[in-house]
Order: C-alpha cells, then sequence, then structure tokens
C-alpha cells in the first residue's frame, strides 16, 4: 500500500504517501515535494551532479528530467512509488 496516515512529530495525524529516497522508504505529506522528502538538508549545489528523481510509468520507474542548475526541481511534487537518490 503506498498511502499511509501517519503521525508527524508535530503531532498532526494526516494522510501521506510512500516514496523511496536513497533506496529507503519515506513518507511525505499528500502534495509532498522533492524538498519534503528528506527535509532537505543538502543544497542542491551540493547534491546536482548525482540527484536522480524516477517516477513509475506502466510500472517501470523512467527518469524525470530537470535542469541541474535550476532549484525548481526541489518544488517537483511527488507521487506514491516515486524514487529520489543522490
Amino acid at each position: 500500500m503506498s498511502e499511509f496516515c501517519g503521525v508527524k512529530k508535530s503531532g498532526d495525524a494526516g494522510p501521506e504517501k510512500r516514496v523511496r529516497v536513497n533506496g529507503q522508504d519515506a513518507y511525505v505529506q499528500i502534495g509532498g515535494t522533492v524538498s519534503d522528502a528528506n527535509g532537505f538538508n543538502n543544497k542542491l549545489a551540493e547534491i546536482a551532479t548525482t540527484l536522480q528523481v524516477r517516477r513509475l510509468f506502466q510500472g517501470r520507474p523512467i527518469p524525470v528530467k530537470f535542469d541541474p542548475k535550476s532549484a525548481d526541481i526541489l518544488g517537483f511534487v511527488l507521487m506514491p512509488g516515486d524514487e529520489i537518490k543522490w
């Protein structure tokens, strides 16, 4: 199951979706972005050369193309099953 109702550190409960971040399951809120997936402690400049985002299409992960010089990818809204790694 890729959707989940979790309790956040703030104590709020809400629907979340499962994505993969560096090979491990992570949960982001509905409407969550690449930046939300790990709280983005890393600046884009530090990971831009290795950042990969994949989205499932017909059951297979397909690379999402983006400009590594732009921070726009951090606002990319995630879907259940998306994969992010750097």
